[in-house]
């Protein structure tokens, strides 16, 4: 099965945060197929484990390790475990866990923004940072964060998510910016309307009836598919887009949530 697929990333090393839920795993799962050696976080040993069995038992070459990234002192070990396993990184993909906290902006704490912001913008900054000095001696360095349309679009089910994915938009600039001088490419990918997206928006585990009134309103008719974010992750990490960096690839089925 995997020998079918175009080797797009032959030779390079991934690195896939959160691989333990659905969207995590078909990240890495895309990425293996496409010829990367991977090495995968999620926060549940057992799960984690599973996962890697898996993805080896699809003849994907994978390593990993049982951390929560929203945690400094085990992001922190990312750097050494890496090298350690294959003594080099080219691509970075930091998926999130499933989004918990839903309601209204005015309705949240100052401590859930805190935690919201640990999680989606602290997080993913430091976890860039600390393998930046790997992924600068790659030909081929680049790192995909992993957001929603939410950061575009405010929606009032989940006010304070949305906010956090405007701010994984800026960073996602940011350092770009930062990193392009050691050519190390930036970018981020705003899923729309996809289920198991882990927004925890009204759609993420969208009933039939919520799914056929979305498909209503979607220009393209219908709800994305996993693949085609998981596509795009790929495509961003390949050769063929080494002249694009600091953009956010907006994967909506044709609804206008920015010029």
């Amino acid at each position: 099965m995997a020998a079918a697929v175009p080797q797009t990333l032959a030779g390079n090393v991934s690195l896939i945060t959160n691989i333990t839920t659905p969207f995590g795993y078909a990240i890495a799962r895309r990425l293996g197929f496409a010829g990367s050696r991977l090495f995968v976080t999620g926060t549940c040993k057992g799960k984690t484990e599973r996962a890697i069995k898996t993805l080896q038992d699809n003849g994907i070459d994978v390593a990993g390790a049982c951390l929560d990234i929203t945690k400094s002192e085990e992001r922190a070990q990312l750097p050494d475990l890496v090298d350690k396993e294959y003594g080099k990184l080219d691509s970075l993909v930091i998926s999130h866990l499933e989004n918990r906290l839903r309601g209204n902006l005015l309705d949240c704490s100052v401590e859930e923004v805190k935690e919201m912001y640990d999680k989606y913008l602290v997080a993913p900054f430091d976890v860039s940072k600390k393998l930046f000095p790997l992924l600068q001696k790659s030909d081929n360095g680049s790192i995909v964060l992993m957001s929603s349309i939410a950061g575009f679009t405010p929606f009032n089910d989940i006010g304070l998510y949305s906010t956090a994915q405007t701010a994984i938009l800026g960073l996602t600039k940011n350092l770009a910016q930062s990193m392009a001088h050691m050519n190390v490419r930036v970018n981020s990918v705003s899923t729309g309307f996809m289920t198991d997206d882990n927004s925890g928006a009204s759609w993420d585990q969208a009933s039939e009836e919520l799914r056929l009134q979305l498909e209503t309103v979607i220009p393209l008719g219908r709800v994305a598919k996993m693949y085609e974010a998981t596509g795009t992750v790929e495509f961003l990490l390949g050769r063929n887009s080494s002249y694009i960096s600091g953009e956010n690839m907006i994967l909506n089925g044709g609804m206008s949530v920015r010029i």
